[in-house]
């Protein structure tokens, strides 16, 4: 079967070269019959793989994929005189590298026992082992070994005398157990002492191809201990079959080919297109179409994740529960019955405490996690708009508490549309000159890097604040660019009332987006006079009443009602309690210290990715920088916004935007109109938020308003440059940063999302796609 695999492979690379030396202007008719007749013979054997044919071969989906390719290439190939001929070309290009290193480098583990004949599988006899471990069970010839509890189990054979390439392990897992550690040690030819930790792997549950653990051994195995090893005492597995040099099947991932050309693909069209290059006010249509196109595929990705992470019981359970926390449960139930308080006994050795707010204090009593204790009642520091518009109506009407998975899913999705909405509008009336493919290109790595991934993968009530206020202030941004500010056109009185409502709502919703508030007021003050304009030069001064009514009275009315709520809870109207929560931290004596203000700024702006050597493969590890001091964190972190938004870097350039700027005037309108919303606020909550510490979730508060600030100087400056060649750069720098966005940020969110010990499989279908090494 290998011969025919190299002679298929072979005929196949032969039938891509030639359709891409040929086209329909050449002569050459030889060229394209053989790439006809190279495909043909390839797409038979591929629908032969199709139908299973080599299902009990190394090579499954070798030859599919081959069939495949040089389909794509014959079709490729058949269209390359019509529209963009050079992408075309180059696109066939890439794809027959990706074909070939799909089959050759990424299939590294396989080639060894694929096609060395040294490697003979041999079956080990499990009654022949010396079984040792507190794990192990008992053996029997029909079930295999039996092992249960967290102590690990090991096999040794003192006498195997072959080449090792591979080891299989076939394990029958118990119901609640997801995967097992697996390490080996041995001897080989080159040491007669035993090797530590020679191998390694996990195989997971429903993942065959974890079974298989390659091997880089010299010589014959002499000497060899397996060692398997489940989570915890509660896990129970089965070894049923342990086998040497089994043949490790081809991994072809379809999913890599499409990526490594579909982002290349990409990136070429967006910066080498013809209709690309056109700006955004001639191609609308398209840019719309593709603003709608790539936010269905995020909102995709949310329901995907959204589902993976819901609980057992079906689809009812993920909408509905009899029970929930403080906001969906306790804050519903207080209000309902027209209280402030949380109506949960709070323990009598809490309130006899002389400093309850002590975390060790605490130990051994039973008490509401982080909540407010205030005056022997308990409270809540969270936001009370989700409250009042979805979770208590979604009550009073089903009679069951909405999930957070469900919530936080929700406003992930509106969020998602209106941040969509935000930036077509933003480019539509801004920069309409900006070529279409750059104003995509911060389309999507504005989907990408906005950091809600970072709250729909976990909903709890933590993430429900930050989503719902994120769903708020994309709702609030689009209504308010909308309106017709910083525009010679009739400002939209209801879209500016709506937009200081849902900036009212954001704050209701996450206290420290109060600053997105006052920077819209900002800005309507600004466009006071511009409100007077009705059209054709006509001016109408009682407008500006009503305009000031509309931009200050809903957002004025909702803080009132926050500072109403706090004075009737705290005796404060800008008291949020937040001092008062029993969490990690005794916040009513936590102090100022600057250098944990900086600690933020650089994790969440500047802290550059790591490549690691396991799952996701790009993280960070945290250092306070030998800063003493307790700074908390959370286990996860990620790169900063300069590296998960390269558009970012942009800033560098302020100096030169301002500068090009007619006059004073106009420098201080940028100033407020840009700096404000999307430099000074989204500074001012990194700096807030460093007594809370470093959350890769507290990433949606402002992120997506950061990169909107650097694309708005990018695009400003391009559209003042007069030099084809800075242009030319400037398109492949956001073609190219689109490609940077999706392989860096792709592992990050991903590791963040999907842990390994939690979804072993998953973890590792992600690895076999990105690490083709293991």
């Amino acid at each position: 079967m290998k011969f025919l695999f190299i002679i298929v492979f072979a005929i196949t690379i032969t039938g891509n070269i030639a359709f891409m030396g040929a086209d329909s202007k050449s002569s050459s008719k030889q060229r394209k019959m053989i790439g006809i007749v190279c495909t043909v013979i390839a797409v038979l054997f591929g629908f032969l793989d199709f139908f299973g044919a080599m299902k009990l071969t190394p090579f499954r989906h070798a030859f599919l994929l081959m069939g495949a390719v040089s389909l794509f290439q014959f079709l490729l190939c058949t269209r390359m005189s019509t529209g963009e001929t050079a992408i075309k070309r180059r696109v066939s290009k890439i794809t027959l590298a990706a074909f070939v290193l799909e089959l050759t480098l990424f299939q590294l583990t396989s080639l060894p026992t694929a096609f060395l004949g040294k490697y003979q599988p041999m079956e080990l006899d499990l009654k022949k082992a010396v079984i040792t471990g507190n794990s192990f069970q008992s053996f029997t010839a029909q079930n295999g070994a039996e092992c249960k509890g967290s102590d690990s189990v090991t096999f040794t054979y003192n006498d195997v005398g072959i080449p090792v390439g591979s080891i299989r392990s076939e394990i029958e897992f118990g119901k609640a157990t997801k995967y097992a550690d697996l390490w080996v040690d041995m001897t080989d030819d080159t040491a007669y002492s035993i090797r530590d930790n020679a191998a390694m792997g996990r195989i997971a549950g429903g993942s065959e191809q974890t079974q298989y653990t390659s091997c880089s051994f010299s010589g014959n195995v002499h000497e060899l201990h397996i060692e398997y090893k489940c989570p915890d005492d509660n896990n129970y597995f089965i070894v049923k079959k342990i086998t040497l040099n089994a043949p490790i099947p081809f991994e072809v991932s379809f999913l890599r080919v499409i990526l490594i050309v579909g982002v290349a693909a990409l990136a070429l069209y967006l910066a080498e297109a013809a209709e690309m290059q056109k700006p955004v006010s001639e191609k609308l249509k398209a840019f719309r179409l593709w603003a709608i196109e790539a936010v269905i595929l995020a909102m995709t990705c949310a329901l995907m994740t959204a589902v993976l992470k819901a609980p057992d019981g079906g689809v009812k359970n993920f909408f509905m529960s009899d029970s929930g926390d403080q906001m969906t449960e306790q804050l519903v139930d207080a209000f309902e019955n027209g209280r402030l308080y949380i109506d949960e006994e709070v323990p009598q050795a809490l309130l006899e405490m002389d400093n309850p707010y002590q975390w060790a204090a605490r130990d051994g009593v039973v008490y509401e996690w982080d909540h407010l204790l205030f005056e022997g009642k308990y409270y809540s520091y969270y936001g009370i708009a989700p409250v009042i518009l979805l979770y208590m109506p979604f009550h009073l009407i089903t009679g069951s508490y909405m999930t957070q998975n469900c919530a936080v899913l929700l406003f992930t999705l509106l969020g998602l549309v209106f941040l969509s909405m935000t930036y077509f509008s933003f480019m539509r009336r801004f920069f309409g000159n900006i070529p279409t493919g750059c104003a995509i290109a911060g389309h999507i790595i504005m989907l990408i890097s906005c950091g809600i991934w970072f709250s729909i993968y976990q909903p709890q009530f933590y993430q429900a604040a930050i989503s719902s206020g994120f769903a708020a202030t994309t709702a609030g941004a689009y209504f308010l660019i909308s309106s017709g500010i910083f525009g010679k056109e009739k400002i939209s009185l209801p879209r500016t009332a709506l937009s200081s409502l849902f900036f009212g709502i954001a704050a209701m919703s996450r206290p420290t987006l109060a600053v997105y508030a006052i920077a819209a007021y900002v800005l309507y003050a600004m466009n006071i006079k511009q409100a007077a304009y009705v059209a054709d030069g006509n001016i109408n001064k009682k407008r500006r009443i009503i305009y000031a009514l509309c931009g200050g009275l809903p957002l004025a009315v909702l803080g009132i009602c926050q500072m109403v709520y706090n004075y009737a809870r705290f005796g404060s109207p800008l008291d949020f309690g937040i001092q008062y929560s029993l969490t990690i931290n005794d916040f009513t004596h936590s102090e100022f210290h600057l250098n944990f203000v900086f600690l933020g700024i650089f994790y969440y702006l500047f802290n550059p990715p790591t490549l690691k050597e396991a799952y996701p493969y790009i993280s960070n590890d945290f250092t306070q920088f030998s800063i003493n001091g307790y700074y908390y964190r959370c286990p996860e972190t990620v790169a900063g916004l300069l590296f998960l938004a390269v558009p970012c870097i942009g800033y560098i350039f302020t100096g030169k935007a301002l500068r090009l700027l007619p006059d004073k005037k106009s420098k201080l309108t940028a100033i407020a109109a840009v700096g404000l919303p999307f430099v000074i606020m989204p500074l001012i909550i990194i700096c807030s938020i460093w007594e809370s510490g470093y959350a890769v979730r507290y990433f949606a508060d402002f992120a997506w308003e950061i990169l909107m600030g650097a694309l708005t100087i990018m695009f400003f400056l391009y559209l003042r440059s007069g030099s084809a060649v800075i242009k030319k750069y400037f398109r492949r720098f956001m073609s190219g940063a689109v490609v940077f966005s999706i392989l860096l940020d792709t592992p990050i969110i991903f590791g963040v999302m999907f842990s390994r010990n939690d979804f072993p499989a998953l973890a590792a279908a992600f690895s076999r796609v990105f690490a083709f090494w293991e």
